[in-house]
């Protein structure tokens, strides 16, 4: 009776082994058939005869099927742990995306003002070239004019030609003359024109000689 159930373990053990290699498994993930091993030995042990000299290996199969069902548990933890670390990859990287899309349509929005600055920097740049030649025309001419108010103020810096000038429209100078009131006038502008170009001049000398320093 012993040798028959033994060599219907063996039996058991070796189609198991090759149906699970027919289906690619390795034998270390191959489960323990809990249900029939622990089946047939309590039918074993209710049907009495030779059920204890078959208890080493009852106990090999149950102990292997404990062992099976402690790896089934750790390796649905370390599962269940891969799915929190995933779903925290998964919040993590939307964030990230998210980011990334505020960041792209932030640079989007700095290249079209860029755009519009370098728009705004031509047509200023044309402007100023348009302007360069009436301000160099400008520039010559106030140079030019510098050159004429030199040479208008050269005679009014002789010494005594002040007086020599108001001397011709003073009224003393006319007295053996009848002069009438609009004479008189033409004599007293005159003197007014003189003493206004010297005050003039004076102050063109000043600021002359300040730019000098």
């Amino acid at each position: 009776m012993a040798g028959l159930f033994a060599q219907f373990i063996e039996d058991f053990k070796k189609g198991r082994d090759e149906a699970y290699a027919a289906r690619g498994f390795r034998e270390s993930d191959q489960p323990a058939p809990q249900n029939d091993a622990a089946a047939t030995a309590e039918t074993r042990t209710e049907g009495g005869g030779e059920s204890g000299d078959n208890t080493p290996l009852v106990t090999q199969l149950a102990e292997k099927i404990k062992t099976l069902q402690t790896n089934n548990e750790e390796l649905e933890g370390e599962r269940d742990k891969a799915r929190e670390l995933l779903t925290e990859v998964a919040a993590e990287a939307k964030t990230h995306k998210e980011r990334i899309g505020g960041l792209e349509t932030e640079l989007a929005e700095k290249t079209k003002q860029a755009k519009k600055l370098e728009s705004e920097l031509r047509s200023k740049k044309k402007l100023i070239d348009k302007l360069t030649a009436p301000l160099e025309a400008l520039q010559a001419r106030i140079a030019e004019l510098e050159g004429e108010r030199e040479t208008l103020a050269a005679p009014y810096r002789i010494r005594g030609m002040k007086r020599v000038m108001l001397l011709v429209v003073h009224e003393d100078a006319h007295k053996q003359k009848n002069l009438t009131e609009e004479q008189r006038h033409e004599l007293t502008e005159g003197a007014q024109a003189v003493n206004a170009a010297f005050a003039l001049v004076k102050r063109l000398i000043s600021k002359t000689e300040d730019s000098d320093e």
